[in-house]
């Protein structure tokens, strides 16, 4: 039986990629594709701003999860280099960095604060305009 991460299986994450324009690049052999499939369910599940329903064992997930999780993992190996650097600048305090003059906030240094690949809170919020779905926090 195939390993579940999240909402998705790798096999079926190749599925989706397969029919995702650039998605190639990044999601190939060697990528880091189970943590990243990981990684993108914990983001979204664990970051505040989507209350999921719940899936019972044995049943599928709506397609909208899987969509956003695969985005968000494809998000993550795209980005997660420069999110790490910038974090790790906000944990030193710096307050303004970069040659495009970023500028950090209280907030934003105070914890670490989970981004969410555009394209996947699309999906997620179409979803939820049409009344299909789950509650956003903010």
């Amino acid at each position: 039986m195939a390993t579940v991460y999240g909402w998705i299986t790798e096999a079926e994450a190749d599925i989706y990629f397969a029919t995702r324009v650039g998605a190639r690049v990044f999601w190939a052999s060697g990528a880091e594709k189970a943590a990243a499939l990981t990684m993108a369910y914990n983001d979204l599940t664990l970051c505040d701003e989507f209350l999921f329903d719940d899936v019972a064992s044995g049943e599928d997930p709506p397609d909208v999860y899987i969509e956003a999780q695969c985005e968000q993992a494809l998000f993550l190996l795209q980005e997660q280099a420069a999110m790490d650097r910038r974090t790790a600048i906000q944990a030193q305090g710096v307050v303004a960095a970069g040659v495009v003059k970023e500028t950090y906030g209280p907030g934003m240094r105070a914890g670490i604060k989970v981004i969410i690949a555009p394209r996947a809170r699309g999906i997620l919020r179409d979803y939820r305009k049409y009344g299909k779905g789950f509650t956003f926090d903010s």
